[in-house]
C-alpha cells in the first residue's frame, strides 16, 4: 500500500490557522486581562498585522544595514575582482596588531590567525595606494566589514577559562571603537597532546585547524560573534550522531563554523566527503536530510530556470519544512516525514533525495530580477512554475484535491544588470540555509510565519537595501497540468495578489 499524507489546501489551512489564532487569542487575553480588558482582536486584524510585521522586518533591515551595504557594494564591478593578494597582506598586519593587544593579557602559550572580511572599497583603495596597511589595521571600524580571527591556546586539565575573559574584554574594546561585526574561535589544545614547539610550528600554516581537527589534540572549541555563540567539547562524541550515521549510512565529522552561525549549545556535523553540508546536532534527523533536499531542489530549479530562458534573472530558495505533514505507513500509523531511513551511500540522484529521502514539504520562492522598464515574461514564469510543481511527487489525493508538497511564490525586484549578477552569486553561495533552528512561532507573527518566503542571508539583504520591490507577487497553486494548460492571462490573474496572506 502506498504511503499517504494529509495536508490542507490553501483555504483549509487558513481556516484552521484562523481558528487557532482565535482560540489562542482568547487564552492570551485571559492571561493578560489587566492590560487588555475590553479588547477584542479579530483574526482578520491579525492577518493585517502579520502583513505589516513582514514589511516591518524588511524596513528594519533597511534601517540597520543599508549604509553598510551601500558602502560594500558602492562599486558593483569590485565584487568579482580578485583581491587575494591584498587580503593576505592586510591579514598579516591585522594579526600583528591583534597579538600585540593580547601580548600582556594572556599568560598561557597561544597564537592568533586573522582572516577578516574587508570592505571591497578598502581593498581597492589599498591596491591603488590610497590607504596604507597601518591605516587599515588601526581603524577596523572604517575598513573591515567583519573582524574575524582564531586563537589557539594550550590548556591544562585544570584550566579555568581565564582566556575567555580576555576575549570578552576584547569584544568590548571592539564595540567601544565602533566595530559592529566580529567573529572569533578559541581552539583549546591539550598540553598533554602538544608541545610549545609544535604549537609554534602550527602558526605558520594558512589553516592550522585543518592540521589538527581530526586528532585528539583539541579539548574544546569556543565560538562567538555578534550573531551568536557556541561551545563544543571536541573530544567527545554525540551518541545520536552514531544513530544518524546508521540511519542514512553516511560517515559524519564535526563541522567547521562560520560567521552566519546562529544556534547555541550544540555540535555541528557534516558528511565526511562534503564539509559544506553542515547541520546542528539538535533534532538532527530532520536537519541532515533537509540540507540534502534543499541543495537537490536548488539544482533542479536552477536547471529548469536555465532551460526556460530565465537563467541569470531568477534567484530562488527552497526551504524544507515538516509542519502540517504526517506520513502514514501501510498499517495506518502516522509518523513525521523525517523518520524514514534513506541510504546516502548509494549517491542518490536529486529526484530521489527530493521525493524519497525527504518526504516533507517545501516553501519555494522565486525572485525575478528586472531592469528598469523591463517587461515580465509571464509565459516563461508559467512554464517554470509548472515544471517546478512537477518535480514534487504527491503520495496521496484526498477527494479531488491533491496534496501539494510545495508553496510556490514569485516576487519581483528592479535593479541594474551589474547588480543582478551579484545577487545571483550571493543566492548560489547561500543555497543551503537549514543549518540553524527558527524561533518558535508566537501569536504576533503566526501569520507571517505561515509560509517561509525568505531567509536572512546576504542575498535577501542586498535586495532589501539596494533593489526596488514591485508591489505585487504571484502565489502559484495547482498541479503541473492545471498550470501549464491555463492561458497566460488566466495564470497571471489566478496567481496575482498584493500581499502574502489575503
Amino acid at each position: 500500500m502506498s504511503q499517504k499524507s494529509y495536508l490542507s489546501t490553501k483555504s483549509k489551512v487558513q481556516l484552521i490557522i484562523i481558528l487557532f489564532v482565535v482560540i489562542g487569542t482568547f487564552f492570551y487575553l485571559g492571561s493578560n486581562r489587566p492590560n487588555s480588558a475590553g479588547t477584542v482582536i479579530a483574526a482578520s486584524d491579525l492577518i493585517d498585522h502579520a502583513d505589516e510585521q513582514a514589511k516591518a522586518n524588511v524596513e528594519n533591515v533597511v534601517a540597520t544595514m543599508k549604509a553598510e551595504f551601500d558602502k560594500e557594494y558602492s562599486d558593483p564591478s569590485l565584487y568579482f575582482e580578485d583581491f587575494s593578494e591584498e587580503i593576505a597582506v592586510l591579514d598579516v598586519a591585522c594579526n600583528k596588531s591583534l597579538e600585540a593587544y593580547f601580548s600582556d593579557k594572556i599568560e598561557i602559550p597561544y597564537f592568533t590567525k586573522s582572516y577578516n572580511q574587508y570592505y571591497l572599497p578598502t581593498l581597492k583603495k589599498f591596491r591603488d595606494g590610497e590607504i596604507s596597511v597601518s591605516e587599515v589595521a588601526d581603524d577596523p571600524a572604517e575598513y573591515i566589514r567583519v573582524l574575524k580571527f582564531d586563537i589557539y591556546t594550550m590548556v591544562s586539565e585544570n584550566y579555568n577559562g581565564e582566556t575567555g575573559n580576555q576575549l570578552l574584554d576584547y569584544v568590548s574594546y571592539l564595540e567601544e571603537n565602533g566595530v559592529k561585526h566580529f567573529m572569533y574561535q578559541e581552539i583549546q589544545l591539550k598540553t598533554s597532546e602538544i608541545t610549545e614547539i609544535e604549537l609554534s610550528k602550527l602558526r605558520h600554516f594558512d589553516n592550522p585547524f585543518e592540521k589538527i581537527k581530526d586528532k585528539n589534540v583539541i579539548k574544546r572549541r569556543n565560538f562567538m560573534s555578534d550573531l551568536g555563540s557556541n561551545s563544543t567539547r571536541w573530544d567527545k562524541e554525540d551518541e545520536r550522531v552514531k544513530q544518524l550515521e546508521k540511519k542514512y549510512n553516511v560517515a559524519l565529522v564535526k563541522a567547521d563554523l562560520d560567521y552566519s552561525l546562529k544556534e547555541r549549545s550544540c555540535t555541528y556535523y557534516a558528511p565526511e566527503n562534503d564539509p559544506t553540508m553542515k547541520f546542528p546536532a539538535t533534532e538532527i534527523e530532520s536537519r541532515c536530510i533537509q540540507i540534502y533536499a534543499q541543495r537537490a531542489l536548488y539544482e533542479e530549479i536552477e536547471k529548469i530556470v536555465d532551460e526556460e530562458g530565465y537563467g541569470g534573472k531568477i534567484v530562488h530558495i527552497a526551504i524544507p519544512r515538516n509542519r502540517d505533514v504526517v506520513i502514514y505507513d501501510e498499517n495506518g500509523r502516522g509518523r513525521d516525514p523525517d523518520v524514514f531511513d534513506f541510504d546516502l551511500s548509494l549517491n542518490p540522484d536529486n529526484m530521489s533525495i527530493i521525493n524519497e529521502g525527504y518526504k516533507g514539504c517545501y516553501d519555494i520562492t522565486l525572485n525575478l530580477l528586472l531592469e528598469e522598464g523591463e517587461e515580465i515574461d509571464y509565459e516563461k514564469l508559467q512554464k517554470i512554475t509548472a515544471r517546478i510543481t512537477d518535480l514534487l511527487k504527491m503520495n496521496y489525493v484526498e477527494g479531488d484535491e491533491p496534496w501539494e508538497r510545495e508553496r510556490l511564490f514569485v516576487f519581483f525586484y528592479v535593479l541594474p544588470e551589474a547588480e543582478q549578477k551579484i545577487v545571483i552569486d550571493l543566492f548560489q553561495r547561500d543555497m543551503i540555509t537549514e543549518t540553524y533552528f527558527r524561533e518558535r512561532t508566537t501569536l504576533s507573527n503566526i501569520y507571517s510565519d505561515m509560509y517561509y518566503v525568505r531567509e536572512e542571508t546576504e542575498g535577501f539583504h542586498y535586495l532589501d537595501t539596494r533593489a526596488k520591490k514591485k508591489d505585487f507577487l504571484l502565489w502559484v497553486t495547482g498541479d503541473y497540468k492545471s498550470i501549464i494548460n491555463a492561458t497566460v492571462e488566466s495564470f497571471f490573474e489566478k496567481a496575482k495578489q498584493n500581499k502574502l496572506i489575503e
